[in-house]
């Protein structure tokens, strides 16, 4: 089962928690995380940088922080200007003020820079132990040497300090919490000793916790040198920061297998104030927790179809036998439990497997099934882990949209071996830890001078330049300098947004990246319907060789790291500012009167029986028939309204045995609840229920894309009667339950995408049940039914006010369909003045049948629209947003009874930005590579084309291409409009760059030498939608 960390918002009560009744006035800056950072300081002698940077970027990140002291009132402060100092380090002062703010959103206050007294709100020795601290931190200045655990004080104060001081240290690290400790401050980490060891040590007091490990600190002179050395810890003074110990063997209530769990800076500088804080805040947000820790893990690992490059240099290619080998390996901490699944071109993983599956490790190479990338999409959307290595993400024959789309990156279908700008094979491969501090990449990861890496990198990080990353990782590699982030990605901590974790330290000859590269590894909290439930997914570039990549101890511990970390799915609870209390009902059905039925359209009579309104319980009743039901291509009951544009919707239910209002319902999959469907195909449709479920009494979620079902059963335990609730924001739909009558709300994910812009804006909605199979019927009794209009998805769970307001004004009705600015049915030869012809020369035979209404002609070979390439154009302008629909096909020329033949002999349409010719979008039919017959998707931005080929066959359709604000989409109907697939384009469809005014029209291709080939085309329109939905609506 999946395991919940809830990292983002605790109740509002609870933020602004004093430790032991202590007053302590927040100093968070922006919203709270819920999390509380014990800060130490010197009661005299604190040095001001350190202390101030620490306290500010905690705050500006969402922290509290409680600062103490040996004693009760202001620590004094010494040192230089925090601007004077910022200026020697990475970037100077504006570097500085610059990563503060990129990193937590808030200015640097310049009146901060300067020394002042330091308020500390209560004496060490008052806190008992760690309970309501997340972290403990210390920051140095000379009065800190006096706190060392080593019988050496000014007075007996000090002594009860250090000696407490020592005390909540351990118990942090017992239970798994970070201890860190900057500069000078770094010092008495090493003076912590183990419990149960005293006798042990240079005087006595025991046996260090870094003992054997390693650790940096104030790094001028030989003092912190010379203690580290008596006390048998290792110095390193290259890294400005380091993560290790202690031995978790040492620790009886240390039950999870962390070995880093001690951070300490070397120095004073700002930059590194902000780079120590950053690292104790990546282990605060991203170390499991022990319960994760502590189980097995069951992992799903898809491979099988890996491809052999290097035979000739002596190396063979890593495969699901080398994957399992490291996973299940026994002589380790971790206990995983991995098992194998082949990639096969057509398939799906047994959901029952999913349901018991933590993390999906996905290593396959060339194409597998669409229906098995979405069910990987749809478990990380609903909570699962994913982790991708290596070849994951080379988008093979343009067919892991869905995996590139969820990873957020491709390695492109164009990429060539021993292309420097796309794969290559090298010895001196070295992965960078540029995030120090993240489980994935700290996690027993090596922390000696040796590892380190001291040039200044072009690498986005809080502080960039020497001593802020190390290498975790060397080895040769097939490396892929290829590797491009999708168009509109964002980069940052966020729900959706990549992490970067590693860099590379490989210098490209002849290629075109700067000299580092950026894409060796990243994290991203994936939530992909906004619902706040998602999963993690990680991506790891190395992985091609098993006899090196695999057989490094540091890397296999890197992989099984990802799968821990991957293991957790993300809580993303909504902002503690809830927004509304209530939302006020625009339809409310308390069916007190009979009349009540009239207002809902019973779509299919035939499934049910009794159906009426009790108006003395004030109830509506009825009978589900068995063997009917909501799936695939089913129908059922469905008692429905029409509604447009966002909305809640919320019914109080109960599920019942037929004819007894107190018995259970018997057999599978006999549930009620709510159900949202497509005014235009039938088959989409959401319908989150309540009942008897796959395995007992439940919630569950069921989600129907052109007929595809997707069932989330058993989501919500012993649920038959209670609210269900669904919700439209925009194109995402979520679903919820309450089983306390609307007070609390549980979220019911869809397992398949709940973001449905083939929805359209107009949507029927109402009560749905189903009796799945032969046996038992069963009864529905709904208590309310209610509307209202949500403006975000806070809303969705806000308590709906039954005193109703008038619903709003519909105007005309929902859209149906779309009028023309553009038509052209080529009725006569003048009809093609009303047409640009951009290339004349690329084709021939351009002819108006005007007896069959149809535009024809063949385009010549050796033209082309690609990279820089031009070909045949036949465009008008059109500005703002828009949707061009064309009706052709493709045939070899002079033979419409026969299919075109050669490669990349296409027909359809192009849009290109007036402003700038080098940015276009083209979809089109015809032979694409290979001559496979089929819809094909160009994306192309300043010349630089990439390419989708999504096959199916077709040569004859209609295309659409379509335009909203600044993403573009395009689809095809083979069936004159009734059913409609979306034609992705090489990474999102965005480009921020398109000017308003743009040309579209017919386009076509004929790549290279080789055959001509010839279009017809009977209708070319254009219309101006509001949204995605209206793309596909008929135009007239």
């Amino acid at each position: 089962m999946k395991r919940s960390l809830f990292l983002l918002v605790l109740l509002a009560v609870l933020l602004n928690r004093p430790a032991l009744g202590i007053e302590v006035p927040s100093c968070v800056e922006g919203q709270s995380n819920g999390r509380t950072v014990l800060l130490f300081v010197a009661s005299v002698q604190t040095y001001w940088s350190e202390y101030k940077t620490v306290y500010e970027s905690f705050c500006a990140n969402g922290y509290e922080v409680h600062v103490v002291s040996g004693g009760e009132g202001p620590a004094t402060s010494y040192g230089d200007n925090i601007q004077n100092l910022a200026t020697t380090g990475p970037g100077g002062y504006d570097g500085f003020t610059a990563s503060f703010a990129s990193a937590s959103g808030q200015v640097w206050d310049a009146a901060w820079n300067a020394p002042a007294a330091i308020p500390v709100h209560a004496a060490v020795v008052d806190i008992p132990n760690m309970d309501d601290y997340d972290a403990l931190a210390i920051v140095g200045g000379e009065g800190i040497l006096d706190y060392r655990y080593d019988n050496v004080y000014p007075n007996l104060q000090t002594q009860e300090a250090a000696a407490h001081l020592n005390t909540l240290a351990i118990m942090a690290v017992e239970a798994g919490k970070p201890v860190g400790g900057q500069c000078h401050g770094a010092t008495p980490l090493a003076f912590f000793r183990v419990p149960g060891t005293e006798g042990a040590g240079p005087d006595g007091l025991g046996t260090s916790v870094l003992a054997g490990r390693y650790a940096t600190g104030y790094h001028l002179g030989t003092s912190t040198q010379d203690a580290y050395t008596i006390l048998d810890v290792n110095y390193n003074d290259v890294d400005r920061a380091i993560v290790d110990g202690p031995d978790p063997g040492q620790y009886a209530g240390l039950n999870v297998p962390y070995s880093d769990l001690f951070v300490t800076a070397r120095d004073w500088i700002p930059q590194t104030g902000l780079h120590f804080t950053r690292t104790l805040m990546n282990m605060m947000e991203t170390y499991p927790a022990p319960v994760t820790a502590a189980e097995p893990l069951a992992v799903v690992v898809l491979g099988g179809d890996e491809v052999y490059h290097y035979q000739n240099l002596g190396y063979t290619a890593a495969d699901e036998d080398t994957i399992l080998e490291v996973l299940n390996d026994p002589v380790d901490e971790y206990h995983i439990n991995a098992q194998f699944i082949a990639c096969p071109p057509n398939g799906m993983i047994d959901a029952n497997l999913l349901t018991t599956t933590d993390v999906i490790f996905v290593f396959c190479h060339n194409t597998f099934s669409q229906a098995m990338q979405n069910q990987i999409v749809n478990f990380a959307d609903n909570g699962g882990g994913v982790v991708g290595v290596h070849h994951a993400i080379y988008n093979h024959g343009n067919n892991k949209m869905p995996l590139v789309s969820m990873f957020g990156a491709e390695l492109p279908a164009t990429a060539t071996l021993n292309n420097p700008n796309s794969i290559i094979f090298l010895e001196g491969a070295g992965l960078l830890n540029i995030n120090i501090g993240h489980f994935v990449s700290t996690h027993g990861m090596p922390s000696d001078i040796s590892v380190a890496y001291t040039d200044a990198l072009p690498i986005p990080n809080p502080s960039a330049g020497g001593g802020y990353f190390g290498f975790t990782f060397p080895g040769p590699d097939e490396l892929y300098p290829g590797i491009t982030f999708n168009n509109g990605v964002e980069f940052g901590r966020g729900a959706n947004q990549i992490e970067r974790l590693f860099g590379n330290n490989t210098i490209i000859e002849g290629g075109d990246d700067s000299g580092e590269l950026t894409t060796s590894g990243w994290v991203k909290r994936f939530d992909s319907d906004q619902n706040g439930v998602g999963g993690r997914v990680v991506y790891l570039q190395p992985g091609e060789t098993p006899g090196v990549t695999f057989a490094d101890e540091t890397y296999r511990h890197l992989v099984k790291n990802a799968v821990l970390f991957a293991a957790e799915s993300e809580v993303l609870l909504p902002d503690p500012d809830p927004g509304p209390d209530s939302v006020q009902a625009i339809f409310f059905d308390d069916f007190a009167t009979a009349g009540s039925l009239a207002n809902y359209t019973d779509a299919f009579p035939g499934s049910h029986q009794g159906l009426s309104v009790d108006d003395t319980t004030g109830t509506l009743n009825y009978v589900q028939n068995a063997n009917l039901s909501w799936y695939a291509g089913g129908t059922s009951t469905f008692l429905s309204r029409s509604v447009a544009g966002n909305f809640i919707v919320e019914a109080e239910i109960l599920t019942h045995a037929p004819g007894d209002i107190e018995a259970l319902p018997t057999d599978i999959f006999r549930v009620a609840g709510l159900l949202a469907r497509s005014q235009s195909v039938g088959d989409d449709w959401l319908f989150p229920a309540i009942g008897a479920s796959q395995t007992g009494l439940g919630a569950q979620t069921l989600n129907t894309d052109n007929g595809t079902s997707y069932l989330n059963p058993n989501l919500i335990a012993g649920v038959y009667q209670g609210r269900v609730r669904l919700c439209r924001v925009g194109d995402a739909f979520s679903a919820y339950v309450s089983t306390d009558s609307g007070q609390n709300w549980q979220a019911l994910p869809f397992n398949g995408s709940a973001i449905r812009s083939d929805m359209g804006e107009a949507v029927d909605i109402g009560i749905a049940s189903n009796a799945y199979l032969a046996g038992s019927d069963v009864g529905v009794q709904v208590g309310h039914f209610a509307v209202a209009v949500p403006t975000d998805v806070q809303d969705c769970t806000a308590i709906i006010d039954n005193a109703v307001s008038p619903e709003p004004d519909p105007g005309p009705g929902p859209v149906v369909s779309l009028n023309h600015v553009y038509r052209n049915d080529f009725a006569s030869q003048a009809d093609l003045a009303t047409l640009a012809d951009l290339n004349p020369a690329s084709y021939a035979n351009l002819v108006v049948d005007e007896a069959s209404q149809t535009l024809s002609y063949v385009q010549l070979a050796d033209n082309a629209w690609w990279a820089g390439g031009t070909s045949a154009f036949l465009s008008t302008t059109v500005n703002g947003d828009f949707v061009a629909s064309l009706d052709l096909s493709v045939y070899a020329e002079g033979n419409p009874a026969a299919v075109p033949t050669g490669n990349w002999r296409l027909f359809g349409l192009l849009v290109r930005d007036s402003a700038n010719a080098g940015d276009w979008f083209y979809t089109s039919l015809g032979a694409g590579a290979d001559a496979l017959l089929g819809a094909h998707a160009v994306s192309t931005d300043e010349f630089q084309s990439t390419l989708n080929t999504i096959g199916g066959g077709a040569t004859a359709g209609e295309l659409r291409l379509c335009r909203i604000g600044q993403e573009f989409r395009s689809y095809i109907s083979t069936d004159a409009g009734a059913n409609w697939t979306q034609l992705f384009f090489p990474g999102s469809g965005i480009n921020a760059s398109f000017s308003g005014t743009v040309e579209v029209g017919i386009a076509s291709n004929a790549y290279g030498p080789g055959p001509n080939v010839q279009g017809d085309i009977s209708l070319f329109q254009i219309a101006q939608p509001q949204s995605f939905g209206e793309c596909l609506l008929p135009i007239e």
